[in-house]
């Protein structure tokens, strides 16, 4: 006969306790499983219960079941938050959205007219079509936006922050985008034209296939970066006699001119680098077709 076991429950257990006992029961060999009886048995099953009902009901009800808290609304004003928003073919002319996150936003067709982007981030948003015609944009984020065919005729969007972003067929026309990242970005079919600004702006291996140079005013790329830049089918119409050196100390190095028409004063190259460009079937400003350097 086995020997009766008396505990109580503790905070560690059941601990030796006078008018509670364990009682073993054999089930099959030598296994033994206790059984505990008594009133301190009794309790601790009540105070499982007890704290099993209690947790129960310190769950707030509201979060059974509840769903997602909506986004704030997108309001139109500076600092706005409007990530992911629709603002296609919204009227966004003459507003103040400095400083907002537009990001993810879709802006195509929109009119942003003589807004204010500047600081804003406007990373992978869709701005397709939308016109930014004399727009203001200092120090905004492009990154990867995408802007085919948007106008930015007299914007000013320098310093921005623009890696791997599509401006394909954009209009630059007497834009400032000096002091600019546009590494890796997308130029093609663009064109840029009249007194426009981009000196110390990067445009690193970007995609400038066909896009279109013309100029008969005053532009400035004095010190922009265009190494490894394709410049295939793309062509530089600079008005004869203007000598204002458009490109004076650009770098060029590794470009691609394939199939590149470049019409003007040779001056305006003169100072450039061209270092392990190349040159196939390149148009130079005599008007010979070379494969090899024109400057």
């Amino acid at each position: 006969m086995q020997e009766s076991i008396t505990h109580r429950l503790g905070p560690f257990g059941l601990q030796d306790h006078p008018g509670s006992r364990v009682v073993p029961r054999k089930i099959s060999g030598d296994t033994v499983k206790t059984q505990v009886v008594g009133k301190w048995g009794t309790r601790m099953r009540f105070n499982l219960f007890f704290a099993l009902i209690c947790g129960l009901a310190l769950i707030p009800a509201s979060s059974v079941g509840a769903q997602p808290l909506a986004k704030a609304k997108c309001e139109l004003v500076e600092a706005a938050t409007c990530a992911k928003a629709n603002l296609a073919n919204q009227d966004l002319a003459g507003k103040d959205l400095s400083h907002g996150n537009f990001r993810r936003a879709k802006m195509q067709n929109a009119s942003a007219r003589n807004a204010d982007f500047s600081q804003a981030n406007l990373s992978r948003a869709n701005l397709s079509a939308a016109d930014f015609s004399n727009a203001r944009a200092i120090a905004a984020r492009w990154k990867r936006v995408r802007a085919v065919g948007t106008d930015f005729t007299n914007a000013t969007i320098q310093q921005a922050v623009a890696p791997r972003a599509s401006f394909k067929a954009a209009t630059f026309n007497a834009t400032d985008m000096m002091s600019s990242d546009f590494s890796r970005s997308n130029f093609s079919l663009a064109k840029f034209s009249g007194m426009i600004t981009a000196h110390n702006s990067r445009f690193t291996n970007a995609n400038m296939r066909q896009a279109i140079f013309e100029f008969d005013t005053y532009a400035y790329f004095n010190d922009a970066d265009f190494s490894g830049a394709d410049f295939t089918g793309a062509v530089f119409f600079i008005e004869p006699g203007d000598d204002s050196r458009k490109f004076k100390g650009a770098s060029f190095n590794g470009a691609n001119f394939t199939n590149t028409v470049f019409a003007g004063d040779p001056v305006n190259w003169e100072s450039a680098s061209f270092t392990g460009a190349t040159w196939n079937n390149t148009t130079c400003p005599d008007g010979t077709v070379r494969n090899s350097p024109c400057f």
